[in-house]
């Protein structure tokens, strides 16, 4: 954890970041467009009706406020576009672009239905086009058409004035999640860090090693818990340093006990007659670590949580009486 921890945040910002700019490049520039596109042919279509009304008040002889088809086409929403006005037949009697007039739209045919179509109309069009169309209709027949031309560039322009802001907002957003990645490593990993080498040290036997770490969300009460744990391990090893101590010594005064009276018994300082007594003393001795590893043994069962306390009756006095003795020997 020490060392990939934090090459998998880099590594998951980092296809954070490929993904997100392959999905920006993919499919944002074919939503945008469609969206252009669509939005384009729709008020494409609405200034073809308006033209296609206007032209029929002229063709009726009804007075407009257009007095020519060039002042209700030079106007500042259809400049960058180009504008046919055919009869029934398709034959262009009037082009905005002054190219094909008289001359016959061969690859137009309203009976398809699709008012929406892209291409150069058979190479009438410089460039490749949208193009839409809508009837002129007097007295109950179709007297011509109105079609509308836009370069497709013109769009795809539009179209990509709004995927760089949106990679813009996507630079920006990758910067506020660079400047998070920061702020969680040093408020998340750099603390796991710590606590890591902390536990090592616990683990190596260190336990007066002490973790520092300045914070009050969930890292900083592990941080305090494990300091606490290792207090606590701390104080149970020397208390237990403690005990061993002194069942050491309560362990080593009747061997020494023991160990005199038979030096002494096996090298004849002890006459015949008294080594009764003295033998009474060791078997004493003996009771008395039997007593001592008894001891230790309810004491360990009590650290388990086994009750064996056994209460019984004794004579203090002959206890007394019988250590006096064997300290004045």
């Amino acid at each position: 954890m020490k060392k990939s921890l934090l090459l998998k945040f880099i590594f998951g910002y980092i296809i954070f970041a490929v993904i997100g700019f392959i999905l920006i490049a993919t499919f944002s520039h074919t939503i945008v467009f469609n969206k252009y596109r669509d939005y384009t042919a729709s008020k494409m279509q609405k200034q073809a009706e308006i033209i296609a009304s206007e032209y029929l008040k002229v063709y009726q002889g009804i007075p407009s406020d257009s007095s020519s088809l060039d002042s209700f086409t030079l106007t500042s929403e259809l400049t960058d576009k180009t504008i046919w006005i055919t009869d029934s037949n398709g034959l262009i009697f009037y082009d905005s672009a002054s190219v094909n007039v008289n001359n016959v739209a061969e690859a137009f045919n309203p009976v398809t239905g699709n008012k929406i179509t892209e291409g150069t109309m058979g190479g009438m069009l410089s460039e490749n086009s949208f193009s839409v169309f809508t009837t002129i209709n007097g007295y109950f027949k179709t007297v011509g058409y109105v079609i509308i031309h836009e370069p497709v560039s013109i769009t795809e322009s539009r179209a990509n004035i709004v995927l760089i802001s949106i990679y813009e907002t996507f630079g920006i957003i990758f910067a506020v999640s660079f400047i998070l990645m920061i702020i969680l490593y040093f408020s998340v990993i750099l603390p796991l860090r710590k606590i890591t080498v902390a536990a090592d040290e616990y683990a190596g036997g260190n336990l007066r090693y002490e973790l520092k770490i300045n914070s009050s969300d969930e890292v900083g009460y592990l941080a305090n818990t494990l300091n606490s744990m290792a207090s606590d391990l701390s104080e149970a090893e020397n208390n237990q340093r403690q005990f061993i101590s002194n069942v050491s010594h309560d362990f080593r005064s009747p061997l020494t006990s023991i160990k005199g009276y038979l030096e002494a018994i096996r090298d004849g300082i002890i006459p015949p007659e008294e080594q009764g007594h003295y033998i009474d003393l060791v078997i004493n001795e003996t009771d008395r670590l039997t007593a001592l590893t008894q001891n230790v043994l309810n004491m360990n069962n009590l650290k388990a949580g086994v009750p064996t306390l056994d209460y019984s009756k004794f004579n203090i006095n002959a206890i007394i009486k019988e250590t006096r003795e064997q300290r004045r020997k």
